[in-house]
């Protein structure tokens, strides 16, 4: 037999025995999207879009990649390490000053970011004189730095800033006067423990800023939109159904992504 015939032939029985799941999954687009926090119920719509298969439908295989610390989420994504990211109101900061990042879809329509404080503290304004315990990132918000600056307020002069332990102890132990929060996080331990404390809701001060960006680079959806619309199809999808089958997704976060939180507090997020 001619040897390029027999070539063929053998990589046609190769090829004929790849099962057909691998032979679809080898044409699936690989591509990740960088989470602004740890694993939990923040983002059931995309572990809900892996598992059910919206993704691989809309042929993408996606990967999700947890938050490090002092990680630049803008960064991640206009260097091209990932394809798309998730991120808090930065990502319109970034868009403004002129950074090439395109936002795809917005998921929290009310501002999850709050400030918990102690009883006597009932507005940003009471922070004066006040230690507040605070992420980096949270403090760098545009919309914190509103809040701050509409009560005439300068960090470090008028309010002690201490770094965040990513925990409610120092708070619990009267440690820092407030500390900033997520509304569907921190407020379930305290309400445990059966700690008094106020909620400060920041959207007062702008009333249409949501949470939860989706984005990606101009570069990213110029070069493949197909691949973009996709994405964002499959993310919706994703969303919709995690909505409407919370328990479903509660324990899918327990068996496949963290155990941190319990399925009460995931439930409460």
């Amino acid at each position: 037999m001619n040897p390029i015939r027999s070539i063929i032939f053998f990589l046609s029985i190769f090829f004929c025995w790849i099962p057909l799941s691998q032979a679809q999954e080898l044409e699936l687009q690989a591509v990740t999207l960088q989470l602004q926090w740890k694993h939990q119920f923040e983002f059931a719509g995309f572990y809900a879009a892996i598992h059910k298969g919206f993704y691989a439908k809309h042929g993408l295989k996606v990967e999700l990649r947890e938050y490090s610390d002092g990680m630049d989420v803008v960064d991640e994504v206009l260097s091209g390490r990932v394809q798309y990211g998730m991120y808090n109101s930065s990502v319109i900061q970034a868009r403004l000053e002129g950074k090439p990042v395109k936002l795809l879809a917005n998921y929290f329509k009310r501002l999850a970011l709050v400030l918990l404080a102690s009883p006597e503290i009932e507005s940003v304004a009471d922070l004066r004189g006040k230690r507040l315990m605070i992420a980096e990132k949270d403090l760098d918000s545009p919309l914190l730095k509103l809040a701050f600056k509409q009560e005439g307020l300068q960090v470090g002069k008028d309010i002690e800033i201490i770094p965040h332990s990513f925990n409610s102890d120092a708070f619990i132990q009267g440690k820092v006067d407030a500390m900033s929060a997520f509304i569907s996080n921190e407020p379930f331990e305290l309400e445990q423990k059966s700690i008094d404390f106020n909620v400060i809701e920041l959207s007062n001060y702008m009333r249409s800023m949501g949470e939860m960006y989706l984005f990606t680079s101009d570069d990213q959806a110029d070069k493949h939109p197909e691949q973009t619309r996709n994405f964002i199809e499959a993310s919706n999808e994703g969303w919709r159904y995690a909505l409407e089958h919370k328990d479903e997704i509660v324990e899918l976060i327990l068996s496949n992504y963290s155990r941190k939180k319990n399925r009460d507090a995931l439930l409460y997020e």
